[in-house]
Formats: structure tokens, sequence, C-alpha cells
């Protein structure tokens, strides 16, 4: 195969190329861009840009159209199909860092449906410029790490991904459909771009939301996400937005007693005198007026109120914001001093409870460590002696020494002893670790150093510990996004739960986040947190969302009835929760919260809102494939967490 060249940027800087490493269907070059000017250029294969480091105006012009000005920040991106002429390409300053995808035409003719000729296809790409999808920029963030680090692996991942950016930019950066007719004149917005558009807008009212902000959401242009959501809607994006500020003005006016100017913060208007003004345009009447005259009615007479039925139980409510949490507690006056809970349609119930007893678990006899001795590696041993100490439990630390990698190296390297050199080092490095380890925490470590694959070594070695600590900063960031990171990969082989550090330790848990959707799974997840943290503070999260909503939304289903099943479904799950925090056991302060919404997402905003130093998840077993394509609740913690991920697989023992 002829290797792919295209000399379009002769004044950048070529930070890494592809041009000679033979991936199918695809170039791509990391460029450093200098301030200047880039002639005439007609490309004959069709071009992604995306700006991973750096920012710049930068001007361009297709085919004699209007010049465009894209502003280049990281993440922004477009794009020029092939057959068409840039008359110019302008960066007003230098880049650092722009990463230049080329597909071919057949990377297209393979995922194009057969009533869709590949060159009408790769005509009706878009020339707006610049747009977002975060799908592409992670794969080209995985592409430019590949680059960078020109591992022999390339070939397997970039061939896939070639096919993968083709029918993304097909199924969602097309100005035409299959069977030739207008987005313009489709019927509006997909079911699932609507919904997402949504959920945004309901988790971000305290913002400014713009069409172009939405439009990202959507993952459209702005003016094809404005005509299809009108068209879907019935109303423009910003008069949606609107609507829904002036709602939870409504519901916070009739259920809570924040002043008027915490109401208009929260609901995103730029003062209290501009919400009073829209106040009185919608319900003619200012919201002081409106409060009074419908206070009773809600706090009173509403049926969302009701006890809590203990003493030792609080209840109360939080509306949800991208900059945090405002909590509502309204207390009870009645024996026993029970307490009360109002139920808004835009917030989010939580229910706290005390305790006094604790359900007997075993304790923590070993503690196993993974290390490769890098930086990440090494705090994980840190984290694990300090579990070691607090349970009085063994410490294990094992590296592995892999074989495989000494087959690519052996003709370049004098000595037929490499491997017997290598192990040998391993062994020296985990022995002073051992020693340093032994003189900061006054415990025996035990070392193991093992020869095979990674994965199979570890799955072995955890076989007789209780829990395994791994470090979160892989090596290979490139077999990471494709497999998995090394934590869920080995989930998948051993049933201990897995322990995942990301930051230098810094004392014990404190305050510790619990996954749970009352399956066996999450059951074990927050039984492994009360093993492994018996002292911390716990916050159960429950996530839910109303099924089909979008599909609802749709076939015309009233506002109404969509919020009475999100009442039902909340409801139930607040019943649940309440039974498993009944479940647990003595001397342990206990929360529980439900929200609506994504739950990769929401359990990450919740994270930060309780200011939590552990995740604790369960693992559903789940097909290689199915992690990958569509990803897991799970996955997505374990790479967007910032803080450290305790992950229990489904079939861990009910002790751990």
């Amino acid at each position: 195969m002829t290797p792919l060249q295209v000399r379009k940027y002769p004044n950048a800087r070529v930070t890494a190329s592809s041009g000679q490493r033979d991936w199918p269907g695809l170039l791509a070059e990391l460029l450093e861009h200098p301030a200047g000017r880039i002639a005439s250029f007609a490309a004959t294969m069709t071009e992604l840009t995306v700006v991973l480091q750096g920012s710049a105006s930068v001007r361009r012009q297709l085919d004699g159209a209007r010049p465009q000005r894209i502003d280049a920040a990281p993440g922004a991106m477009w794009l020029t199909p092939a057959g068409v002429r840039e008359d110019f390409v302008e960066f007003e300053s230098a880049v650092a860092q722009v990463l230049h995808i080329y597909l071919t035409r057949d990377r297209f003719r393979c995922v194009c449906p057969r009533s869709w000729p590949c060159s009408m296809a790769i005509a009706t790409l878009r020339r707006d410029a610049p747009f977002g999808d975060p799908l592409l920029e992670e794969i080209a963030r995985v592409i430019s790490a590949e680059l960078q680090a020109q591992s022999g692996e390339a070939r397997l991942l970039t061939e896939p991904l070639s096919l993968c950016l083709a029918a993304r930019l097909l199924h969602d950066h097309t100005d035409a459909q299959p069977d030739g007719m207008s987005i313009q004149q489709a019927s509006g917005l997909e079911a699932r771009r609507l919904a997402r558009v949504r959920e945004h807008v309901a988790a971000h009212l305290d913002h400014d939301l713009s069409v172009a902000e939405l439009a990202k959401v959507a993952c459209l242009s702005p003016s094809r996400f404005a005509h299809g959501f009108k068209t879907s809607t019935g109303e423009s994006p910003q008069q949606y937005v609107s609507a829904q500020r002036l709602e939870r003005a409504r519901t916070l006016l009739c259920n809570s007693r924040l002043p008027l100017a915490e109401i208009a913060r929260v609901c995103g208007f730029s003062s209290q005198a501009s919400f009073t003004k829209a106040f009185v345009r919608a319900t003619s009447q200012p919201p002081g007026r409106y409060r009074a005259d419908h206070r009773d009615r809600c706090l009173a007479g509403s049926p969302g109120a009701r006890s809590a039925g203990s003493s030792n139980v609080q209840l109360s409510w939080s509306t949800a914001s991208a900059a945090g949490a405002s909590a509502t507690r309204v207390r009870g006056t009645s024996a026993g001093e029970r307490s009360q809970t109002l139920k808004p349609e835009h917030g989010q119930l939580i229910t706290r409870h005390r305790f006094t007893w604790r359900t007997a678990m075993d304790p923590i006899r070993t503690v196993l460590a993974a290390t490769d001795f890098s930086l990440g590696a090494r705090w994980a041993t840190s984290r694990a002696a300090q579990l070691a100490a607090a349970h009085q439990a063994a410490l294990n630390l094992v590296h592995v020494v892999e074989p495989d990698g000494f087959l690519a190296v052996r003709d370049f390297v004098a000595g037929s002893d490499l491997q017997a050199r290598v192990e040998e080092q391993g062994r020296m490095e985990l022995a002073a670790l051992a020693e340093t380890v032994t003189r900061h925490h006054s415990l025996p470590v035990h070392t193991l150093l093992r020869t095979g694959r990674p994965l199979e070594e570890l799955s072995a070695a955890a076989s007789s510990a209780d829990v395994v600590v791994l470090g979160a900063q892989g090596s290979h960031p490139v077999r990471q996004f494709a497999l998995g990171s090394t934590a869920d990969r080995l989930s998948r082989l051993t049933h201990r739960p897995l322990l995942v550090v990301r930051s230098e330790p810094d004392g014990g848990y404190c305050r510790v986040l619990v996954a749970v959707d009352f399956s066996e799974a999450s059951r074990q997840a927050l039984q492994a947190a009360l093993r492994l943290a018996p002292d911390a503070t716990l916050h159960l999260v429950h996530c839910f969302d109303v099924p089909f909503e979008g599909w609802l939304r749709m076939a015309g289903t009233a506002d109404q009835q969509i919020e009475a099943c999100r009442a039902r479904s909340r409801a139930r799950a607040m019943e649940q929760c309440q039974a498993l925090l009944a479940q647990l056991g003595g001397g342990t302060r206990a929360s529980a919260s439900v929200r609506q919404g994504d739950a990769r997402l929401e359990l990450l905003a919740a994270a930060d809102e309780e200011k939590a130093d552990l995740i604790a998840v369960g693992k559903q077993g789940q097909a290689l494939v199915a992690d990958t394509l569509l990803g897991s609740v799970t996955s997505w913690v374990l790479r967007e967490a910032s803080c450290d991920v305790l992950m229990v697989p489904s079939k861990a023992p009910a002790s751990a």
C-alpha cells in the first residue's frame, strides 16, 4: 500500500505523522501552526481539523463562498469535504497543537447505505465552522496519543476508529439524509437529541444558555438545531429556556422560603429586577404576590408534603445546578421532632439517617497493591499501606513482567539475558519499595514478581486478597481507550473489590459516595464501602429517569403526565433508599439522595457537591464490546472521577 501523503501546510511544524505507518484509509498529522496564510488547496481526501491545545482566530474560504471566521479553541473542529477547494486558510496567531485527520473515500463507502452514493454523502458534509462533538474529540485525542506513542498496535486500533469517524460524520454532520430529504424539511429533532437538550436545560438553568451551547449538546449546527427544535416543540430554544426558568421560579416561590434575589439567581435571571419583569409579563402579578396567594395551598395542602415518620429521619430537597446544589430543609414541630419533605417539580429528595448500630462484616485481612513503579502506582502503594495499617492486614506488593515486550527489541539488544536482567531489576525495585513502606508505616510487606500477561497474573495474585489497589494513571492511553482501563478489564477476571487511586493519599477516607440501583451489585458495593472505610460518612445516590421520556414527548404526551411519571419514579426510589438505609448498622453516618438524569453525569456532580474522596460503585457483568461501544456507568466513573473509585464486581462475595 502506498503511504498516504498530504502537503497542505508547508509552514507548519510536524510534531507527529502517520504518513509512513501504513494506517488503512486514514492519515493523521499533529501540527504546530505558526501565524500565516495557506494558499489555495483542492482536497482529495476529507479533512477533519481538531484543535487540541492553544487558541487563535482562523479565517478560511471554501469554493469562493463567504469567508468564515473560526474561534479555534481546544475542542473546536471543522470539516473540508473531499473535492472542495479551500481558497485560503489563515491562522492569525500561532496554535500549539492541531490534529488534521484525512479520511479516504473508501472509509465512507464502507459505512454508506446502499441507497446513498458515497460521492453524494461526502458532498453533503457540513461546511459551517467551528462545531463541537464530544465523540469526535475523544477519538481525535486517542489518535493523537497513538501518533506520539508509536506502538505496534496502531493499525489494529486506527482501522475501526477511521470507520467510526466516517460513520459519525455521515450520521450527525451532513446536510441531507439518505433519501435525499433536506434536514430542514424533516419533522424535527430526533427524540434522543431533544431529550438530551431538555436534560441539559433542566440541569443548567442558572447558566446563560445560548443557542450555540444547546446546539453543541445536540451535536448540530446552531441554525439546524434552532429549526429542528422549533419544529419539534413549537417554540424557539430561547422561548423554551425562558418558560423553564419561570416554571422553576413558580416552584420555588410555592415550595420554599428563599428570598426573591436568590430565586432569581438559581433560575438564571441576571437580576431580581429582570426576574420580576419577566414574571409579571408571564403571570400578570409580581413574584411576592404570587407567593402570598399560593403559599398556603402549596405548603399546607399539597400532596407532596408528608411526614418522615421517625424522629431520627430528616427529609429535605435540593435544587440541582451546575455550580452546586442549594438545599432547603423544612423542620416539623410535632412530637418526636418529625421532619417534613417537599417535592418540587425540579428538585431532588434527600433522606438523612443517623444510626447507633453496625452490621457485622468480615475484616480485611490481605491488601494487594499492583505496581509498575510509576507515580500513580506509588500513590496506590501508599494508599494500600494506609489501609493495611488501619485494618491490621497483610500487605502484598506485586509487579508483573510481560515477556511479549521483549520480542520487539530482541534483535536490537546484545545478549540473550534481557528478560532475566529486567526481572532482576524488578526484584530490586520491589525490595526498595517494600523497605520504604515498612519504614513509613511500620508493617511487614510481602513482595511478588510474576512473569506473564499482566491481567492474568494480577487476577491470580488477587485470588488471595480482600481488596486490590491500583493506580489510575495508565501507561498506554490508546489501549486504555480501546479495551477499557486496567481495573475495568481486571474486573472481568476477578471478583475482588478493586480500589483505583487517582491522587496522593492524605489520611483515611472521610466522605464516601455510593452509587445504588438496588441491585445485588450495588448492595455489595455499599457493603464493601462500609468494610473499607467504617468511620467515613456515607452518601447513597440513586439516579433515575422516566423510561422512554423522549418517545413520550415525540408522541405528544402532556408535560403533566410525564411529570406524574417522574413523581412516581422518585417516590419508589425514595422508599427503596429508606429501606436500604434501614439495613445499615452501628455508628454509621449515612444519607441518601435521589437524582433525575444521566447517571454518569449525576454521580460525578453528586461527588463534587458532597466533596467525596471515594466513590463506590458496583460492576455488573458485561461483555467487553458492550462496555467499549456503549460505555457503562462504571467505566465512565473510572475514567472521569476526580477522586478515588472502589469498584466491586457483581459476583464478589457478600462480605466484600
